[in-house]
């Protein structure tokens, strides 16, 4: 089956919002290849789902305003969100099926946040600015763990500057069949 249209050109869709005005998105996409950015626009709520997919979301720049919620729904995919940082998102949510996530929480912070990682078959990788104070929970089921850079308490792990760090980050991963790997990187400010 080709998805090319009648003329042989492969359908795509360029959309530009509007920075100034605080807005609540979702954005459901099937089995396609997307390239999504969302830096500097107004988030107060976004939901990306999508199917069979190539994707990647970027916030290149900072929200200008506190979003509250941030969720990410992939299923069988190669997925990858960049500059979570910038997002200014409270709660993270993410849902994946089948493939391989990579979660990049670099960027401008202004405050606490939370995320929930659901991955059923698949890699996730964490990548993670030095400065910034982690502490993972794992629920896990045949899938690896890089423990670089943590020190266990129970059944977290904290970054080891997770104390004296300003702004921190509350991950819970539930992962089966896989790898958890972390990478840490200096922050770009």
């Amino acid at each position: 089956m080709d998805s090319r249209g009648r003329d042989g050109d492969v359908p795509t869709l360029d959309l530009a919002l509007a920075t100034g005005v605080p807005l609540a998105l979702s954005v459901e996409l099937g089995a396609a290849e997307a390239d999504m950015e969302f830096g500097g626009i107004a988030l107060a709520k976004l939901r990306f789902q999508t199917g069979a997919s190539q994707s990647q979301v970027r916030f290149s720049r900072p929200n200008p305003v506190q979003c509250d919620s941030l969720t990410l729904e992939a299923g069988a995919a190669q997925f990858t969100a960049a500059a979570l940082g910038n997002a200014n998102c409270r709660h993270l949510r993410v849902e994946g099926g089948v493939g391989a996530i990579a979660l990049d929480f670099t960027g401008t912070w202004s405050g606490p946040a939370d995320a929930q990682i659901h991955l059923a078959l698949g890699t996730l990788k964490l990548q993670l600015p030095r400065s910034l104070g982690v502490a993972i929970t794992l629920d896990r089921f045949l899938a690896s763990f890089d423990q670089s850079g943590f020190t266990r308490h129970g059944d977290v792990y904290y970054s080891d500057n997770y104390r004296s760090a300003r702004y921190h980050l509350d991950v819970k991963v539930e992962s089966a069949f896989g790898g958890i790997q972390v990478l840490w990187v200096n922050d770009s400010r």
